[in-house]
């Protein structure tokens, strides 16, 4: 079942979602959709490449951004932070629980002050983070 958890009106994460999820999301309005779960992590996911196929399908533009939560850094929440200026809003990013993907939203902020409210704005959808390892991956 899909679990849409906004974090602004201009992008919302969500756990693993299935093919049919995708029909639903492009009715909803959404315009993008950012995969940050890379393939093969468990048996019942589906892979990229048919994710990509849906949303081409769709009409949704389509970014694989896969990272492994322990091992995110400030790179990679400055390559998210590039593709959310670029791509069509809203944005729909999801991994295995949505964690990964508010994590890398959360690192993308411009400054401390942002990330302070990014901060509350996840608290409120039920994502709990440290402010020290946030503040670390926001400034590398």
């Amino acid at each position: 079942m899909l679990q849409i958890k906004p974090l602004t009106n201009n992008f919302s994460v969500s756990p693993q979602i299935s093919l049919d999820d995708l029909s639903v999301i492009a009715v909803l309005g959404y315009k993008s959709v950012i995969n940050n779960r890379p393939d093969g992590e468990t048996s019942d996911q589906v892979e990229n490449n048919i994710i990509k196929e849906k949303c081409v399908e769709l009409g949704l533009e389509y970014l694989y951004l896969p990272v492994v939560a322990s091992q995110i850094t400030s790179k990679d929440c400055q390559g998210l932070s590039h593709y959310l200026s670029k791509m069509p809003k809203p944005i729909f990013a999801f991994c295995r629980t949505g964690t990964r993907s508010c994590l890398l939203w959360l690192g993308s902020a411009e400054d401390k002050q942002i990330l302070e409210c990014r901060v509350q704005e996840a608290k409120i959808q039920g994502y709990q983070f440290d402010m020290d390892h946030l503040v670390s991956l926001m400034n590398g």
